[in-house]
């Protein structure tokens, strides 16, 4: 799964539309494996929609 940055363009997966990534946050989770995730959400302004919505939450295991 591919690790978006600031800057980086995305595509809306129903809409076609494409944006930029505008902010990425990301927090840690502990598992119940003792394992910790990192959790990485997106804020993207897309060209034809809204601008700063919070896109999606990739998590990426440790």
């Amino acid at each position: 799964m591919r690790r978006y940055n600031v800057g980086d363009t995305v595509e809306h997966g129903q809409t076609g539309d494409c944006g930029t990534v505008r902010e990425v946050k990301t927090s840690w989770k502990r598992q119940a494996s003792g394992n910790t995730s990192e959790v990485r959400k997106f804020v993207v302004d897309w060209d034809n929609g809204p601008q700063g919505q919070l896109c999606g939450v990739r998590t990426f295991a440790r």
